[in-house]
């Protein structure tokens, strides 16, 4: 027998936390009286998480209530109130249990699971990956993928390559056009 791919490890984890996130938001808008049930599908959520040692992407989190497990829902759930006492902020407020969330507004401000330098590209992505610290330490800077093709993918995943290949065939049209001119007068 040949070696097994191991593929994404948790990924059945990960389907079911999936799973039970789509479900308890199904079940809250189409009978938003069956709280009990949306709670326990949330509870069993957590639970799945912590037990196989699973961070929640904070997204998620943002929409579940730490005291309750009920899911927050604007309108049906929970209140959502915009202020600007210290700094810009919007406060929700679970309509079950009362716990109180404050979210800053800052502009500048990025979660991490959003930032390119939090995620790790697969072997197969990158062609001939050799690994370079940015810094003397390696807790000081982060570890970087250099490789050709890694070089020239822009962050959108767009290669720079046909871009200034687009580039350079204007270019040449543009001298063709020119010489076919001079040689005409």
């Amino acid at each position: 027998m040949g070696k097994c791919d191991k593929g994404i490890p948790f990924k059945e984890s990960f389907q079911r936390i999936n799973f039970l996130y789509q479900a308890a938001y199904l079940t809250l808008t189409v009978n938003p009286q069956n709280t009990g049930l949306v709670r326990f599908y949330i509870n069993t959520l957590k639970t799945i998480a912590q037990r196989q040692v699973l961070r929640l992407d904070p997204h998620l989190k943002r929409t579940i209530c730490k005291r309750c497990f009920s899911l927050l829902v604007p309108g049906l759930t929970a209140t959502i109130r915009s202020r600007r006492r210290r700094e810009k902020h919007t406060i929700v407020t679970c309509l079950e249990c009362g716990l109180v969330k404050r979210f800053l507004w800052r502009p500048d401000h990025q979660l991490w699971l959003d930032n390119p330098a939090a995620w790790l590209k697969m072997p197969s992505e990158v062609d001939n990956p050799t690994m370079t610290t940015t810094s003397s330490t390696p807790l000081e800077g982060a570890v970087t993928n250099i490789s050709a093709s890694a070089k020239d993918l822009s962050p959108h995943g767009i290669s720079q390559k046909t871009e200034t290949n687009s580039k350079t065939q204007e270019s040449t049209s543009e001298i063709n056009a020119e010489t076919l001119n001079t040689g005409i007068s």
